[in-house]
């Protein structure tokens, strides 16, 4: 539906090797720092059992509370998550994506959003393993995911 350079802006994969090297460092480094503080909370992640990986040949979602993108708040990609509960899902992401526009809660500064990204792919990386690798994924976590919706919508 959109071309490359617009899925990059958007926070949408794109393919990698489209990415620019600073940007791919950056969200490196981001995730990184993600990937330790998830490890250091839930260290049964460390060794995860042998599995077969499937290399992702796109970028993951880059979408703030995988629905909006970073630099644009004009738009919103709802239900792309896989769920559990996909009518769980698409109702808190309804409810958030209203709160979102009427600006119902304060928008976190840039870097703040770009951290919160950064967990959850860090998170579905280590949870999810090859099933987590685009960040999009909360098929066992739809509660706790769906409760930082709600949550940030009611913290004006």
């Amino acid at each position: 539906m959109f071309d490359e350079k617009t899925r990059m802006e958007l926070g949408l994969p794109f393919p990698k090797s489209a990415e620019p090297p600073q940007e791919t460092a950056k969200w490196q480094k981001l995730i990184g720092e993600a990937d330790n503080e998830v490890l250091r909370r839930f260290v049964m992640l460390r060794h995860p059992p042998e599995h077969y990986h499937r290399y992702e040949t796109r970028t993951p979602y880059r979408l703030y509370r995988t629905m909006a993108p970073l630099h644009d708040d004009s738009i919103l990609f709802m239900n792309h998550i896989v769920a559990g509960a996909k009518l769980f899902a698409a109702e808190a992401q309804a409810i958030w994506a209203v709160a979102y526009w009427d600006k119902a809660f304060r928008f976190l500064p840039l870097p703040e959003r770009e951290e919160d990204v950064s967990r959850m792919i860090a998170w579905n990386k280590r949870r999810y393993l090859s099933n987590g690798e685009l960040g999009n994924f909360a098929a066992f976590d739809s509660v706790p995911v769906w409760h930082e919706y709600l949550a940030q919508r009611q913290a004006k």
